[in-house]
């Protein structure tokens, strides 16, 4: 991440993130994030069933469904820690006021 997008990382707050969370705009992509995930979760079955699931294609449905469901529980804490960004503690939270 570039320093700019890393300073706007640090200072944004988590009452910031909730809001873009619950945007109607962020909403449709998140459905759209589950709709895919179940889509393809559905694939991985549908060849498995079928005796035609070989170890690569598996391997990609696999990965993918990871990421779209990790992708929907993102928390702005852990993009933070991603970058390396101390986020405080719930206790250190609380010390704090």
């Amino acid at each position: 991440m570039n320093q700019s997008n890393l300073e706007a990382l640090k200072d944004l707050e988590d009452q910031d993130f909730q809001r873009w969370r619950h945007h109607p705009v962020t909403q449709v992509f998140l459905a759209f994030l589950k709709d895919q995930a179940e889509t393809d979760r559905q694939t991985l079955l549908a060849l498995w069933e079928a005796r035609n699931l070989d170890p690569d294609k598996s391997a990609e449905l696999r990965g993918r469904v990871l990421v779209l469901d990790e992708l929907q529980e993102l928390t702005l804490s852990s993009i933070k820690m991603l970058e390396g960004i101390e986020v405080p503690t719930p206790a250190e939270e609380e010390q704090q006021r």
